[in-house]
């Protein structure tokens, strides 16, 4: 007769299901019989190929949410983040650096020109423009240095 001995108040098959809980299913005799074809034809055991199947479809969710959450930043961005126009090309540039933002707003109601470096038509040294480069903006007075 076998005697499994306790260890801290529980068997060693209490600790072992403990660790390696159980789960049960139903599935289709069809879903059961493709199961079985596809760990013979793999050469895994129909655990390993839950096991892989479980971790294939976390990865993908993961990945999911990722791509979900920077589509919807750009799309946060894109509404509610500054964008100004170019009025040599007309490109949109959005505008990411806060001192940038800020000097927008200080010099907003100078009716500006927003111009990209290469789009200024000839330079007016009696005004201010907006030179936009990589998301940010700079303000140039007077005559422009190309």
């Amino acid at each position: 007769m076998f005697v499994q001995e306790e260890f801290n108040g529980k068997t060693a098959k209490e600790r072992y299901d403990q660790k390696n809980p159980i789960i049960s299913v139903r599935i289709s005799a069809k879903e059961k019989k493709s199961l079985t074809e596809a760990a013979r034809l793999s050469g895994k055991s129909i655990n390993r190929l839950i096991r892989e199947g479980v971790t294939l479809e976390i990865s993908k969710s993961d990945s999911s949410y990722h791509r979900g959450f920077a589509d919807g930043y750009k799309r946060a961005r894109d509404l509610y983040g500054l964008k100004i126009q170019c009025e040599g090309c007309g490109k949109d540039e959005a505008i990411k650096d806060e001192d940038s933002k800020s000097i927008i707003l200080d010099v907003l109601a100078k009716a500006c020109g927003c111009y990209h470096k290469d789009c200024i038509p000839i330079p007016d040294p009696k005004r201010v423009y907006f030179i936009i480069e990589r998301e940010k903006m700079k303000v140039y007075r007077g005559k422009h240095e190309g």
